[in-house]
Parts: C-alpha cells; sequence; structure tokens
C-alpha cells in the first residue's frame, strides 16, 4: 500500500486537522522546520496497537515510536496502518526551556474501514443507502417483501432505525430497552422475534441481494419510561445528582401548571382559551407569565444570600476578635458570592474571612465598640443587599428569556407556516414542551417544592434531551455551568431523558456496561452505525462504546448526525471517533447553485488534478460525507420544492464521489412527511405485476414514482464508485440547469449528467405532458463534450398524465403519489435515438449538445469515451513515466533513452537545462528571455527550475485555476518555449528532442488534463536531472540530507557559462611546461548572486567566488572546476593583488584588500579537501599582467607554477603595494572621490597585520558606495573598515601557518619573504611572521570585559574583539560586527578560548537574527536594519541603500558564526548543546530555501529576517557557507 510523509509541526499537526487513510497505509514522520531548530528531544508517541491487535485496543495507551535514520539522511519514525479507526499521535519536546515538556502537540490518523458484502469489497463511494423506519415494516417475517423495494431501486445499504422496543411516545428514537427488539416485529402465533433472527435475516438478505445493514445507536437519552430507570436514576440528570436544575425545574412546572389551568379556563377572562392562534394570543401568555405565573416562584432567592445570617454572624466574630488597626473609608466594596451547589433558597454563601477583612475596620465617626460594630454590621447589610439586589437583576433576566423562548416555541407550533400547526392546547399538547419527566402528580409550587426537596423522589425527576441551536457541540448543556434548561434555550423532545454517564465508567457503573452491551449487540448484528445527535453524545463516552463495537466488528462503518456549522469541529468529532462520514442533506440546498457546489464538493478532485502519486506528503482530507437526497427528519419534499424537481434532486445527488443516500417514501413520491413519531402505517410491499391506481393492497412496482430512474442512478452511481469515477468538474449551465462530469483516469472515460432543476412549482404552460413531453423547454444553453458519446445512459423527466388523480392516502400503507404523474424514460440507447438531446459534432473530438426536449425536472446521463489519439497519447506518456519513475535504465521513447541523455550531461549543461535567468539567457545573444505566463509574470529562471517552483506550488494546492495551467491549456507555448529553447545547443539537443516528442503527445492530451500531464512530465525529468547532478559530486552531498543537496544545486545554478563575463583561458597541460601548452577556453565563471550579479562585469567577485568555493565547490566535489578558477584568477593577479571585479581579467579592479587573501584560503582548501590537492602548487599559471604597468598579455607568454604567483602575493604585501588605479576618473567609478581610487597595503611589522585602505575607499566585503546627492553620502564610503580588518589578520594568519607547514615538508619551495626591512634583504620567515600575529592579536583586538583606566572612550561594548584597527574614523574599530567569527574559524589558534566563547555569546545574543547576521549592533548610531537601495532621502544613513551594512542581516556571516560556534564548543564544554543550537538556526535556513521561488539562500534580509526586496534571491555565498556548516556539523569532533 501506499507511504505517505507528515513533517510534524503546529500547522500540520491538531485535532482539527483531517487525515484520512487508506487500510494498510505506511506514514513517515518527519520534523517539520520549527522542531528542526527546537533544542530539545522530539518524542513521538501513538496509541495505534502493537502487532495490529485491535481487540487489546486501549485509547489511552500510547507507545513510543522509534526514530531511524539511514546514513546523513533525515530521520523519521514509520507506523503501519493495518487497522481501521481512528489513532491519536503526538509529540513532545523534551528538555527545552520554550516548551515544557508535558505539552503535547496532538493529532489524529483516521483509516477509513474496508466493508466486505457477501465477499466483494464495496467501496464507500460506491454505498447507495436507503433510510427506513424499522417500525414501518411490521412483523419481521413481512420485512423481506417491503425491504425488496429498496433491493429493486438499486440500493446496495440499507439503514434502520432502531429496532428496539420503543418509548411512550412511539418515537423511532426513544427507546425503551436498548436490549429488548421492538414487539412490532412479532407475528401472532408464532415466538417472539429476538436478535438472533434478525441477525440470521440480515445474513439472508446480505448474501442474497449484496445488502450492507446498519443501524442507529442511540447513546445519548432513552425514553422516560425505560423500566431500568427505576433502579438507576443516577443515569440521568436529576435533581439529586444535578441541584442546579432545581429551579430550572420550578419554571417548567409552573408553565405546565398555566397549561392545566388554560383547560380549566382560569385565563378565560383574560381572553385565553385553549385554542393559541395569533400573536395576540402569545401575548397574553407573556402577560400572564410575567405578571401571575412567573413571579410566585420568586426566583432571585436560589442566587441571594441571608442577609440577616449573615450580619448576624459578623457580629458575633467582631465581638470576639480584635479589630486591626484599619479605618473606614468610603469606598463602596463589592463581596464575591459563591452559588449554593445545593441551590436552596437564600444559600448563596459570602467569605467571612472575606468580610471580616473588609469591614470589620476602625471609625472615627462612633463612641464606643458597640457603635463600631453597629455601624459595621448596617455597612455591611447595605453591601449585602446589593449583592440580593443583583440575584433579582439575573432573575429578571432569566424570566425575559423564558418568556421569549415561550413565545417563541408556541409561536411556531401553532401560528408558523412551517412548524407543525397544533390544533389546541391539551394536556399532552402543552403550551410548551415539558423540560423534566415528574412522575408525580403534584399540583401547586408548595408541593414541587418538597417533592423536590425530598431526595428519594426527586431523584426520579429527570431532565429531557433535545438540541440548542448554535450550541457548542464540546459542551454538555446539562451540566451545572450552562443554563440551557434555567433560561429555556432547549429545542425539548418532551419524550426522552437526557443520560448523565460522568467523565469515567465508574461515574455510572450501569449505565457505562449496558450501553455498552447494546453497541456489541449492535456491531455484532450490523456493518455499520448511524449516530444519533452525534453532536450532543459526549465524545469520550462515544470513544468508549466506539471502542468496544470495534472489538466486535474491526471495520465498522460509521456515519454520523452531526451538525456544528464548523468543519474545525466536525474534524475534531471525526477525528475523536473515527468516523466513516458525516450526513449532509441536498434537499437544505436553496437552489441549484448549491446543489451543484455540494455535489462539486464531495464529488472528488477536480478533472485534471495533479497526480498525488508524485507527492506523497499526507494531505489534509476534506470531511467525509453521506450525500442524502434528504433524511428520516427533512420534510416532505413536495412541502418544500415541486414534485418536478425530484429527479433533478436524486441525480445530482447520486454524481457525488461519496456515499449517497435518500429516505424511503422519496422515491415512490410520498407527497407527506413519513413522521418518526406519529407514523404507524407500514411501507408498500414490491410486486412484478402491473398495480392499478385504485389498488389498496399495499403494492409498489417498477412503475411507480421514479423507481426506475432512481434504480439506473443507483446503478451508475455504484458504477463510478467500483470504477474510480473520482475527478469531477461541475458546470453551472444557468440558473436552474447543472452539468456534472464525472471522469475515471485509469480508463479515460466520463460521465455527464445534465439535471434541469425545478425548485418551484411552474406555470401550467411549462409543465410537460404525455402528450406535450417538450413543454416548457425554452431556451437552454449548449454543452460542449470532449470524446466520442458512447450511449445515453438515461435520460428521464415526469409527465402529467392524461387523466391524473389527486393523492389517494391510504389507512394502512405508506403510498406515494403516482397516480398523477408518469416517468417518461430511456436507458442505455444511442444519442441519435434521444428524444431529449441533439449532439451535432464540432471537429475532431468535440461534440454539442443541445436540448431539444428538456423541461424543467428533466435530466440526461451519458457515457463519454476519449478519442482514440488521446488515450493513446495518455498511455504513452503514462506507461514512459512509471518506467522513468520505477528508475528502468532501459526505458524508450521512439528509440530514445532519457537515462543514457542525462548520463552525458555535465553539470555546467544541466545549469543551462534547469536554471539561467533572463539576464544571463539574454546573455547569450538570444532573443528570448524567461517566460512570462499572462496573469502572473516573468518565471524566476529560462530553464525547468522556472516553471517546477510554480508547479510544486499549484501541485500542492490543486490549484487548476492557476495562470500557468491556463496557459498551458490555451495553447502549446510553454511546451514549444522548453523543447525550443534546448534543441537550441547542440549539448542539450538530445533532451531538447525528448521533450519534444513527449510535448507531441501531451498536446493530443485533450485540453483539461494537460496541465496535470506537462507536472507529472517536468517532475519527472526534473528529478531525474537533480539525481544525476548529486551523482557527479561528493559522497557527502550524494549521501546528505535533503537540506545538503538542495544547497548542494546551488553549485549547478550558479557556475555556468556566461559570454559576457567568460573566465581567462586556463592550460590543460600541467605536466611538463617545456611542452607545447593548451589552453582551455570557456571556464565556467560562478555568478556572485541573481539576478542582480548574473552577468558582464558584475558577474565575477574575487572576493564572492573564493568564499563561495569551499561549499560549492570543495564540499561538493568540483574539484577540476575549482583549479580552474583558482588559477584563472592566479593569472589575472597584478600589484599583487587579485582582482575585485574579474571583467574577463581585462577591464579587472583591484581595488580590495581581502580577496587575495581568500584566493589563497581557497587554494589552502583545495589542497585539504582534493587528494593530492598539493599538485595544484606546480600547476601552470598563465599570467595575464606580468608587470604592474603591462597591458594584457597573450595566451602562454608567461607562464608560471601556481607556487610562485602565492609567493609574489605575499612579497608584494611585505613590501608594500601603493598604485592608483587605472581609468580613475568617473568611467571607472562615478560615485568615487578622486583619493578613493588611490590603493595602499602593506604589513604593519610590530604587529605582522596587514593594513590599507583609507576614509575613501572600502576594501573588505563590507564595500557600500554613497550615492546620494540628497542625503549627502555621495562618495563616501559606508564602512571604509581601513587600518587593520579582523577577518584579514585571520586569513593572513591561516596562511602563514599552511605554509609553514607545507615549507617544512617540501611541498612549497619558500620559507619566507624578503624582508625589506632588513639591509641584507634577509629572509622573513613565514613561521616568525605566524608567530608574530600569534603574539599580537589578542593584545590588539580584545576588549576586555573589566573597564580599565587606559581604555578607549570610544568603547560601548565589552567581551568582543574589534572589528578593526587604526582606522580613520577610530569608533568604527570598536564597532560590533560578525567579521570577527571569520578569523575564528579560519585561525582558532589566534584566540583564547575564555575569551573567544564570551565574544561568540555576545555576537549570538546580539548580531544573530532568524536567517542572517546583523552586520552592526542595533545599538550603534548608525544601526539601521531595513535596506532600500532605490529610495532616495534626505536620511543620510539610509538613502540609497547606505546602510547596506549597516545593519541588514547578511546569510554568509551566519555560515561562519555557527562554524565558529562548532570550532570552540568543545572547549567551552558545550558541544551537544551548541550542536542543537546549530541544527536549529540551519532549520530556518532550510525553509527558506524550500520556500524560494528561486529555491536557494537570499544575499540579505532586512531586520530580524524580513523581506529584503533589493537583495539577490540567490547568492553564492550564502549557500555555500550554509554548506560548510552542514559539512562541519558532520565531522565536528
Amino acid at each position: 500500500m501506499s507511504t505517505h510523509t507528515l513533517h510534524l509541526s503546529q500547522e500540520t499537526v491538531s485535532k482539527n486537522i483531517l487525515y484520512r487513510l487508506e487500510h494498510g497505509s505506511t506514514v513517515q514522520f518527519f520534523l517539520g522546520y520549527q522542531l528542526k531548530k527546537t533544542i530539545g528531544r522530539i518524542r513521538l508517541f501513538c496509541n495505534y496497537p502493537l502487532n495490529h491487535d485491535i481487540n487489546n485496543f486501549d485509547r489511552a495507551l500510547y507507545h513510543e515510536l522509534e526514530w531511524h535514520q539511514q546514513g546523513s539522511r533525515e530521520k523519521y519514525c514509520q507506523l503501519t496502518l493495518k487497522q481501521p479507526g481512528a489513532f491519536q499521535f503526538y509529540y513532545q519536546i523534551d528538555d527545552n526551556k520554550s516548551i515544557s515538556s508535558n505539552e503535547k502537540q496532538i493529532g489524529f490518523l483516521i483509516v477509513d474501514p474496508t466493508i466486505y458484502i457477501a465477499g466483494k469489497r464495496l467501496p464507500l463511494e460506491a454505498i447507495c443507502m436507503q433510510t427506513v423506519l424499522t417500525k414501518c415494516l411490521g412483523p419481521l417475517s413481512e420485512w423481506q417483501q417491503r425491504l425488496q423495494v429498496a433491493k429493486e431501486c438499486g440500493y446496495n445499504a440499507l439503514h434502520f432505525t432502531p429496532m428496539q422496543q420503543l418509548g411512550a411516545s412511539g418515537s423511532g428514537y426513544s427507546l425503551y430497552d436498548q436490549l429488548t427488539p421492538s414487539s412490532s416485529l412479532n407475528s401472532e402465533g408464532k415466538a417472539d422475534v429476538n436478535f438472533d433472527d434478525i441477525h440470521k435475516f440480515f445474513k439472508k438478505i446480505e448474501a442474497e441481494w449484496g445488502m450492507m445493514i446498519i443501524t442507529d445507536v442511540v447513546w445519548n437519552h432513552t425514553s422516560y419510561n425505560t423500566p431500568w430507570l427505576k433502579d438507576h436514576p443516577e443515569a440521568t440528570y436529576n435533581l439529586v445528582n444535578s441541584p442546579h436544575l432545581r429551579p430550572a425545574f420550578l419554571i417548567d412546572r409552573a408553565l405546565y401548571r398555566l397549561t392545566i389551568d388554560v383547560l380549566s379556563g382560569k385565563w378565560q377572562f383574560w381572553g385565553l382559551t385553549d385554542s393559541v392562534k395569533s400573536d395576540r394570543d402569545l401575548d397574553i401568555i407573556a402577560t400572564i407569565l410575567r405578571q401571575c405565573v412567573l413571579t410566585e416562584i420568586n426566583l432571585f432567592e436560589f442566587f441571594a444570600i441571608d442577609v440577616d445570617k449573615i450580619v448576624s454572624e459578623f457580629q458575633k466574630e467582631c465581638k470576639n476578635i480584635e479589630c486591626p488597626e484599619i479605618y473606614c473609608d468610603s469606598v463602596v466594596k463589592e463581596l464575591k458570592v459563591t452559588q449554593d451547589p445545593e441551590y436552596k433558597r437564600f444559600g448563596c454563601v459570602v467569605d467571612m474571612q472575606e468580610i471580616l477583612r473588609l469591614f470589620n475596620v476602625k471609625r472615627i465617626d462612633v463612641r464606643d465598640e458597640d457603635e463600631r460594630i453597629s455601624c459595621n454590621c448596617e455597612w455591611l447589610r447595605i453591601a449585602l443587599q446589593d449583592i440580593n439586589q443583583r440575584a433579582k437583576d439575573k432573575a429578571n433576566g432569566i424570566i425575559d428569556n423564558v418568556i421569549q423562548s415561550v413565545y417563541d416555541t408556541a409561536r411556531y407550533e401553532r401560528i408558523d407556516e412551517n412548524g407543525p400547526k397544533h390544533a389546541s392546547v391539551t394536556e399532552n399538547c402543552p403550551i410548551v414542551p415539558r423540560y423534566f419527566h415528574c412522575p408525580y402528580d403534584i399540583g401547586n409550587l408548595k408541593e414541587d417544592e418538597d417533592v423536590m426537596n425530598n431526595p428519594e423522589l426527586a431523584c426520579h425527576i429527570s431532565a429531557l434531551n433535545g438540541w440548542v441551536f448554535n450550541d457548542d457541540p464540546l459542551k454538555n448543556f446539562a451540566e451545572p455551568n450552562s443554563e440551557v434548561y434555567l433560561r429555556r434555550f432547549l429545542m425539548c423532545w418532551g419524550d426522552s431523558c437526557k443520560l448523565r454517564y460522568g467523565k469515567k465508567p465508574e461515574d455510572s457503573p450501569f449505565l457505562w456496561d449496558y450501553m455498552r452491551r447494546y453497541s456489541e449487540l449492535m456491531a455484532k448484528l450490523c456493518h455499520g452505525f448511524r449516530i444519533d445527535n452525534c453532536h450532543s453524545t459526549p465524545i469520550h463516552v462515544a470513544q468508549y462504546l466506539l471502542d468496544a463495537a470495534r472489538k466486535i466488528r474491526p471495520q465498522l462503518f460509521i456515519v454520523a448526525e452531526l451538525f456544528t456549522n464548523s468543519e474545525d469541529v466536525d474534524n475534531l468529532f471525526v477525528n475523536n471517533l473515527g468516523i466513516t462520514c458525516l450526513i449532509r442533506e441536498m434537499l437544505n440546498a436553496p437552489n441549484s447553485h448549491e446543489e451543484g457546489r455540494l455535489v462539486y464538493k464531495y464529488g472528488g478532485e477536480p478533472i485534471g488534478s495533479f497526480c498525488k502519486s508524485i507527492d506523497t506528503q499526507l494531505r489534509r482530507s476534506a470531511t467525509p460525507a453521506m450525500l442524502t437526497v434528504m433524511t428520516h427528519d427533512n420534510p416532505c419534499p413536495l412541502k418544500v420544492r415541486s414534485i418536478w424537481d425530484c429527479l433533478p434532486t436524486v441525480a445530482l445527488t447520486s454524481m457525488g464521489n461519496c456515499c449517497f443516500a435518500s429516505t424511503r417514501g422519496f422515491d415512490e413520491i410520498v407527497p407527506i412527511q413519513i413522521s418518526v413519531v406519529s407514523e404507524y402505517r407500514h411501507y408498500t410491499s414490491w410486486s412484478e405485476n402491473e398495480i392499478q391506481p385504485t389498488d389498496s393492497r399495499g403494492l409498489v412496482g417498477k412503475l411507480q414514482g421514479i423507481i426506475t430512474a432512481v434504480y439506473s442512478l443507483n446503478k451508475l452511481h455504484s458504477t463510478m464508485g467500483y470504477g474510480h469515477f473520482n475527478e469531477i468538474y461541475v458546470d453551472q449551465m444557468d440558473k436552474d440547469t447543472v452539468a456534472v462530469t464525472r471522469f475515471c483516469p485509469e480508463i479515460n472515460q466520463s460521465i455527464v449528467l445534465v439535471a434541469r432543476s425545478c425548485f418551484n412549482e411552474p406555470k401550467i404552460t411549462d409543465i410537460p405532458t404525455s402528450y406535450n413531453p417538450a413543454q416548457g423547454t425554452g431556451f437552454v444553453k449548449p454543452l460542449m463534450v470532449e470524446g466520442n458519446i458512447i450511449e445515453v445512459i438515461l435520460e428521464a423527466r415526469l409527465l402529467i398524465r392524461q387523466k391524473p388523480m389527486e393523492y389517494i392516502n391510504s389507512k394502512k400503507f405508506i403510498t406515494g403519489w403516482w397516480q398523477s404523474h408518469s416517468l417518461d424514460i430511456r436507458e442505455n440507447i444511442k444519442y441519435q435515438n434521444s428524444k431529449m438531446i441533439c449532439v451535432q459534432k464540432q471537429g475532431l473530438t468535440k461534440n454539442e449538445i443541445t436540448f431539444a426536449s428538456f423541461p424543467p425536472g428533466s435530466i440526461v446521463a451519458l457515457r463519454v469515451q476519449m478519442e482514440s489519439s488521446s488515450s493513446i497519447a495518455i498511455a504513452t506518456i503514462n506507461d514512459c513515466l512509471t518506467e522513468l519513475k520505477n528508475r528502468n535504465q532501459d526505458t524508450q521513447l521512439e528509440n530514445m533513452n532519457l537515462f543514457s541523455i542525462i548520463e552525458k550531461l555535465t553539470l555546467t549543461e544541466i545549469n543551462y537545462i534547469l536554471y539561467r535567468c533572463n539576464s544571463e539567457e539574454k546573455d547569450d545573444d538570444t532573443r528570448s528571455g524567461a517566460y512570462v505566463i499572462p496573469e502572473f509574470g516573468e518565471l524566476v529562471y529560462c530553464g525547468l527550475q522556472g516553471f517546477i517552483s510554480v508547479l510544486d506550488k499549484i501541485r500542492r494546492n490543486n490549484d487548476l485555476g492557476h495562470p500557468l495551467c491556463k496557459n498551458i491549456r490555451e495553447g502549446p507555448w510553454m511546451m514549444d518555449y522548453i523543447s525550443n529553447r534546448l534543441k537550441a545547443k547542440q549539448s542539450t539537443w538530445n533532451l531538447g528532442h525528448w521533450l519534444h516528442v513527449m510535448f507531441q503527445h501531451l498536446k493530443m492530451v485533450p485540453i483539461a488534463l494537460r496541465p496535470k500531464f506537462f507536472d507529472d512530465i517536468l517532475k519527472t525529468v526534473n528529478e531525474l536531472l537533480l539525481e544525476a547532478c548529486w551523482s557527479k559530486m561528493s559522497s557527502f552531498v550524494r549521501n546528505g540530507t535533503q537540506f545538503v543537496r538542495l544547497l548542494a544545486l546551488g553549485s549547478v545554478q550558479l557556475i555556468g557559462h556566461c559570454k559576457s563575463a567568460t573566465l581567462p583561458s586556463v592550460i590543460e597541460n600541467n605536466s611538463n611546461l617545456d611542452k607545447q601548452i593548451s589552453f582551455r577556453s570557456h571556464v565556467p565563471s560562478m555568478a556572485a548572486g541573481l539576478p542582480h550579479f548574473s552577468t558582464g562585469s558584475m558577474r565575477c567577485w574575487g572576493r564572492d567566488t573564493f568564499i563561495a568555493m569551499r561549499g560549492l565547490m570543495l564540499v561538493t566535489g568540483r574539484f577540476e572546476e575549482a583549479r580552474d578558477i583558482i588559477v584563472a584568477f592566479g593569472g589575472c593577479l597584478r600589484h599583487g593583488l587579485i582582482p575585485n571585479l574579474l571583467d574577463k581579467g581585462i577591464n579587472a579592479r583591484y581595488n580590495c584588500r581581502d580577496a587575495t587573501w581568500w584566493w589563497l584560503q581557497c587554494i589552502q582548501d583545495y589542497c585539504t579537501f582534493v587528494p593530492n590537492g598539493h599538485t595544484i602548487l606546480k600547476h601552470p599559471v598563465a599570467r595575464m599582467y606580468v608587470r604592474d604597468d603591462d597591458g594584457p598579455k597573450l595566451k602562454g607568454e608567461t607562464v608560471q607554477p601556481l607556487y610562485e604567483v602565492i609567493q609574489e602575493v605575499l612579497q608584494r604585501h611585505i613590501d608594500g603595494i601603493a598604485f592608483r588605479e587605472r581609468g580613475a576618473g568617473p568611467m571607472l567609478d562615478r560615485e568615487m572621490k578622486d583619493k578613493g581610487f588611490d590603493v595602499s597595503i602593506g604589513v604593519n611589522r610590530t604587529t605582522g597585520f596587514i593594513y590599507g585602505g583609507s576614509e575613501y575607499n572600502c576594501g573588505t566585503w563590507m564595500d557600500k558606495m554613497g550615492e546620494s546627492v540628497a542625503a549627502g553620502n555621495c562618495g563616501i564610503p559606508a564602512t571604509p573598515r581601513n587600518g587593520s580588518a579582523i577577518e584579514i589578520i585571520g586569513l593572513c594568519k591561516s596562511t602563514l601557518r599552511w605554509l609553514t607547514k607545507i615549507s617544512k615538508n617540501g611541498k612549497y619551495p619558500y620559507k619566507g619573504v624578503k624582508d625589506p626591512v632588513q639591509s641584507k634583504r634577509s629572509i622573513f620567515s613565514f613561521e616568525e611572521w605566524d608567530s608574530l600575529l600569534l603574539e599580537t592579536f589578542e593584545k590588539y583586538f580584545w576588549i576586555e570585559e573589566e573597564l580599565k583606566p587606559t581604555d578607549s572612550p570610544l568603547i560601548h561594548r565589552r567581551g568582543i574583539y574589534k572589528d578593526c584597527l587604526g582606522a580613520t574614523h577610530q569608533y568604527t574599530d570598536f564597532q560590533l560586527r560578525p567579521n570577527q567569527c571569520v578569523a575564528m574559524v579560519v585561525a582558532p589558534e589566534l584566540f583564547k578560548s575564555d575569551h573567544v566563547w564570551k565574544a561568540l555569546q555576545n555576537v549570538k545574543n546580539i548580531l544573530c537574527g532568524p536567517l542572517g547576521m546583523k552586520t552592526l549592533d542595533p545599538k550603534d548610531w548608525n544601526y539601521n536594519g531595513h535596506y532600500i537601495n532605490w529610495l532616495e532621502s534626505q536620511d543620510y544613513k539610509t538613502s540609497k541603500g547606505f546602510n547596506y551594512h549597516q545593519g541588514p542581516e547578511w546569510i554568509w556571516c551566519t555560515g561562519y558564526f555557527l562554524r565558529a560556534m562548532l570550532k570552540f564548543a568543545s572547549t567551552a564544554g558545550c558541544l551537544e548543546e551548541t550542536k542543537e543550537f546549530v541544527k536549529s538556526h540551519l532549520a530556518e535556513l532550510e525553509k527558506a530555501t524550500n520556500e524560494s521561488n528561486w529555491k536557494g539562500l537570499p544575499e540579505l534580509t532586512n531586520k530580524d529576517g524580513e523581506l529584503c526586496n533589493d537583495s539577490c534571491p540567490v547568492q553564492a555565498w550564502s549557500a555555500a557557507c550554509t554548506l560548510d556548516v552542514l559539512y562541519d556539523l558532520k565531522h565536528v569532533q
């Protein structure tokens, strides 16, 4: 069976989220992003039974699921579900300060039952169920002939109302005894029927008719005359165990006595008789209640206190205790009242200690102690009287509610046109229904109270059940915290006592046990339950009883009567109880539009839905439905709609992809309501013979009502359910006409049903008759159908007979009104023989259907087969994609093997296939750019990922209305763009041609299905391409987590060919420089970011390239390309510097101090990562500039081994570098001031620190040059960082340490640099320089936590490392920035362990954002976290993005911060905690990467992780430095 994945988070795990699974499904639980970032152990528990033993299922017994991990892949828990039911799981977080360890995030998994009837599986979508009132079936011996009607109507399931003995009211749902069958099942002269007899009968009709059986379970109430209530009154809400009902009982008795008084004529002189027919009568009743009846109860006394008693007690207490030194004030004291739990008159209390605290005070207006106490008593009395006044106000509010309730109820029952219109008031039909069953004959208020106060009698006075409009179904309205009975909010049924279970079986042992036995008995008899009044049944009770029933019948089908007006609450019930489906009523729809909406909602997935098999993620399920034509609780349909709407209603209902249901009587067109309470007549029996209109034998046949049409529709519904017609389209053709299409993707066949509703009685001229069946047709919009119409399954309508007869209402049988109407129906005919529609071909594949004779009330159903060419195309696509998904290496498409095609592709070619932004594409001298989708916009990539990013979101939400889907349906442009683009290059032509062939098949597919297959094709090809990428990378990537693999694709995204930004040629042969040198041109270059740094001079930055190289190229195993880029940049060395902006090397700029040191760091990393990597040191480098003033040289004119170039870099730095940039002026940099073009770099021989730059230029990565004239920052560097920048010192130290090592082992031929300070040009060894840095760094850069007299007044943060040393603007030396983390990672030996961890904690607490690192301390005056590059203002700090590096949060810095944390965690003694912290931060980065359309990490974010619109959405060093963290995390010791 299928395997689904669920990523655990608060968004995916909830009691209100519904997940439905098939029997045998497997769920794999993964950690969601929030849990990945949680520091603590995640534990997952589930109550699914071990060993799949449902008989030992204990809902409260949970077992912990074990986490599995394969290599470096994501860890997961796995659960296979082989038993049906509702199973709860939860996760909790241990050892987490922010989340309590006992806090549980609870979710549910619902496994649907698998129903087998007579050995054949019955899919839920194929169920056709009819409800029958058991009491109308007569004796069991007569059931078969009456139930045969359901069989002949095509139903495959029967729902029986309770089969038990009914209570005094005769209602089908008020049971006398749950364990005794109804006596109405007995036949005269035969033994009484028992449940075994019923069981045998059910087995018989299951075997012979293939009939599924369900019955009601009524758990919420029992008839007031149920015999076991006498011995177990505790099972109800009575006046002893529920004393809060006592005031409500007295009100109820008063209302009942009003009925008795009306019948005795007491109120005649007020104008009130037993005939209540008008609003005036209701006004009189309201007046009598307010002025006479309810006032005598003195209702307020139940909420009042005994003032005299409390004052007297207070007075005694005051005399016995010493008065505190507190004086009286004039502030009004409000006391808290505690309601008397027994609800005695004046039984409420106030805490005496609180009274004494407030009122036992000293006074200045009295002469002695007695007067003090007396005055305080009077003061208290006033406060207590105020309490009683509030009690009176509450009582008056209750009386207002009671009177309004009486008014509304009496109006509905006696006056309202839609009510029952009771004729007169009687004792059995009082003015309003009674709320309490009182078995005693008591006549006045005093007697009421006497009984109420006698526990032996009061325990038998029970609250009756009902329902409360708009009530919270999760609250029990009979419990003490509810005033439903008191305020008369209950719509009371009057015949059944509400059962009181309590919270657990021990609270009412008999009731729980009795109902368990009842439930087990019904589970033995039937395949399923209908839970009556589910919304009022306590969830914990239903759980207990269903668990017991499922042990008898594990595959128990559960349908519920549940109306909560909230899908979330519905889901809560479904989840807790494992409900299979909820009843939804078509008859309540106010118009055909709503009918169509219901059919669509419960009709399955939309036609053309995206393949779920592509995405195994567990998706939320819709609340399941049993869509009913009508239920036995609905009014007669002919009272709500016209008779002509019967056919359209049943036809539309049958088109739902869910359980279908109706009620006995509808198909026979019974024109009156078959009441569950008052109806005692029997249903008619089936007859194969013709039945005359005057026949009174209680027979019915296929010619009566709409039975023949219902049979066809039931068979059609069942066929669609079995045949997986699980996709739907609903077309509201006009206000009355609805077309529904159900489609089966497996056989490419559709069922199209058109129904013309007729809610209101039509004009006489619009009624179809037997002699003019087309009458009333008018105009119906033609319908376009794609495919071949195989047959008209049925067409039908009702016609008026030539001699219609009035309805004959039998006294013995429930008969239909078929004497006035006849069914006009044809089945399984060719469309040419139809009498209702005409079909005209439109082109090769389409048919236009016109409705020639289609009056209101008509239906037609067509079977449509897809054109053979389309079917063949779909089969070809499906077959090919299936083989590809199964990784069948021999898969062929017209003699093309996709695996072979992809295997030959290089990563650079895949860069072109998958990615390339618009500017990269246009740089290729092609006229086309990224694809533009109308109403959506330009895709982020020209390659497949541009489409995949959009399709991923469409697929997730099945958003078939998306503009991309619309574009595919409207034309082939998208397909042609993709294939033609790839065929335009020789290296990708084969793949382009393969897609072209596949798309040719796709163009033959019906347009509604094209988006689905387009997605399937692209996603399959994309997955194969990604696998090819990873297969060409390192084992760290191949075996890595999903996040590692996703980030590794940044190597493919950002490294490719760009015509305007080519790298200088590199030498192929590195074995012998004396031989012929061959060059490799077209070396792929790395874009710093997309789309802003993608082409031309802005693509290749020395600094960005080498910051990103370790992660994107060395960690991923792209060693050859890394070597070529190192060598290409080395060939451009000038002034001892690597270019800042490469610009092909010809127009390079050498205006940065750090790129060179990053280049050296990458050479060191290359030697570390690559087997025999030190050989790169001898790799020949073709120098473009031998001398600083040379123009660019030809290929191979001057060639040096790489180690010579490295040595030149070090020598030039120790000698000192000073030059003016070539072309200095506005043509080179239009913003920079003249002095900014002067470059100077050197080494401080006292400290060993590299220094350089000036206040006029910016030589590190923080290189923002001011551009705003309005704000006055134009030409001013925002962050010059001149002097000695901390990260450059760290990189220098790292290089010197490495060179010292490799020179000692003979891999580097130099021991140091020539010392320009010494007159004899002696050697300044690498080891000496290295030691000097080690000696001086902490002294000059560490800012102590303790204040010293010699400290600079510019220090405003302590326990950190300086950002620079010797800057022109001295305060910037002391700024807190994240650059120190670079030095910590590359040269950890520089840092003292006790200092570095304190510094890192400050960086963490002050600079660390959700994704990136704040580039400046938020307390710094220059800080501003929002970067808007385009906005010019008068704000010096931010105008034209001047704050680029003054607060916005850069992602690449996070990489070095996290690596630094890992580097020093062991020394700090907190490695495990640090690893957890790092993982938590990586989870945010993973989330950002996955959610990005660009599938990468951005350059930066604004404050606190906010989106920055001016940031590159993909930046090379962001992905690279994050990959570095993941690599280090795996290898950290």
